[in-house]
């Protein structure tokens, strides 16, 4: 009986520990339901685990918009020394933007319409 409430004791400590962590309450629950102490050891070993904040994913969010809209610019408006000579360059160079994860694949496909029917 009281092995039973140091183990419980153990889950929960774990629990707690792994949530301050950021590391999965869930998921550290059921590892130290089967390991009890040792999950405990090896939960209080691991750094903790920094959440990225709202901000933080807002400005990387800008950042690619921002790239992405310069390499539209770029191409579109090609600066002398970047002129793609013909049509053929400028599909490569789309295709390279979307496999960059530049475009999206509906922007690509608008882009190169626009490109054929020149």
């Amino acid at each position: 009986m009281e092995l039973g409430i140091i183990w419980i004791f153990f889950i929960i400590v774990t629990t707690i520990v792994a949530g301050q962590k950021n590391r999965g309450e869930i998921r550290w629950l059921l590892i130290s339901a089967f390991f009890g102490f040792l999950a405990l050891i090896v939960v209080l070993i691991l750094p903790k685990i920094e959440k990225e904040t709202k901000k933080d994913k807002n400005s990387s969010v800008e950042t690619i918009s921002k790239e992405t809209s310069r390499e539209l610019d770029e191409f579109f408006n090609p600066t002398p020394l970047s002129v793609p000579e013909d049509t053929t360059d400028k599909l490569i160079k789309l295709s390279e933007m979307l496999e960059k994860g530049l475009l999206t694949e509906e922007e690509f496909m608008n882009q190169k319409n626009k490109l054929l029917k020149q």
